[in-house]
């Protein structure tokens, strides 16, 4: 089946690679793997080293498929086409597999005759929920969120261990900040509810920190604006926050941590610190003084 793709749409130009019926892949239908990136690095002899690459199709999800529509085949041929195509970009263009400018064109070109039906996501919602083995509900709004597996790398990550050890953890995004906005798939309505629903869940948490502190670690414009909202939206509330100890971190002093950190907050009552140098310096050294107080 690769062989017949491969003259008919490719020209025979792919390299042999290996294919894989793996049981585990059970969120996708197919993947293409490349062990190193398309253009490694030579050898001393000025040679590429061997690079390990094979297409994986999910046997749990195209048996389900094979088993239930008369359209099982097509849906392992398109699918496998579509992991070739990711093949070609790595193979022959010597670019990272995407779904980008050129993945389309080769995928509107391959369908052109009609044989098969490439699409960018599978439609096997249905299959893929039926193989979820672990569930997440959000103590908010109720919402279940089902995967496959364990999330990878809990135990290096901090909203994992915020959600372990029940410590809010929020994230506030400004759209149009970070690269994954640029993406086609970026959903301006989802990132925009998550961030009120943070913005909403931090200003709770501000509301009744009389007596605490807050640390701004290097951030020079959002995450000010936003504390000193929480705090003006605490005190309208009717919590006094007068008692509050606010530090601003960072290796230069930019006007609005110093305004809305130091100086705002703390005018009607506490104390605002503005500590410059490196984080690799300070940070330990903040946190070993506060474990020698704590004894």
């Amino acid at each position: 089946m690769w062989s017949e793709l491969n003259d008919r749409y490719f020209a025979g130009l792919l390299p042999p690679i290996d294919l894989v019926w793996s049981r585990r892949l059970t969120s996708s239908v197919g993947m293409f793997v490349g062990r190193r990136g398309p253009r490694p690095r030579l050898d001393q002899a000025g040679h590429r080293p061997p690079t390990r690459r094979e297409i994986r199709l999910s046997l749990p999800l195209l048996h389900q498929v094979v088993q239930r529509s008369e359209y099982g085949k097509q849906e392992i041929v398109s699918t496998l086409a579509h992991e070739m195509i990711h093949q070609w970009q790595y193979d022959i263009l010597k670019r990272r597999p995407n779904h980008g400018a050129n993945f389309l064109r080769k995928m509107t070109e391959m369908n052109r005759d009609g044989a098969l039906a490439i699409t960018i996501y599978h439609s096997l919602q249905k299959e893929v929920l039926a193989l979820t083995r672990f569930a997440w509900r959000c103590r908010q709004c109720g919402r279940v969120y089902r995967r496959q597996g364990q999330f990878p790398h809990r135990e290096t990550s901090i909203l994992a261990t915020g959600a372990r050890l029940g410590i809010p953890v929020t994230v506030h995004v400004a759209i149009g900040t970070d690269i994954i906005h640029m993406h086609p798939a970026a959903d301006g309505a989802a990132i925009g509810a998550t961030s009120l629903l943070d913005f909403r869940r931090l200003a709770a948490v501000v509301s009744g920190m009389e007596g605490g502190v807050y640390l701004n670690l290097g951030s020079a414009v959002i995450l000010p604006e936003v504390f000193l909202k929480a705090v003006s939206l605490g005190r309208n509330l009717g919590h006094d926050l007068t008692d509050i100890t606010t530090v601003d971190m960072d290796f230069l002093a930019h006007y609005r941590p110093l305004t809305n950190v130091v100086r705002r907050p703390t005018q009607k009552g506490g104390k605002g610190y503005s500590l410059i140098g490196h984080h690799e310096i300070m940070v330990p050294l903040l946190a070993a003084a506060v474990h020698e107080e704590l004894g």
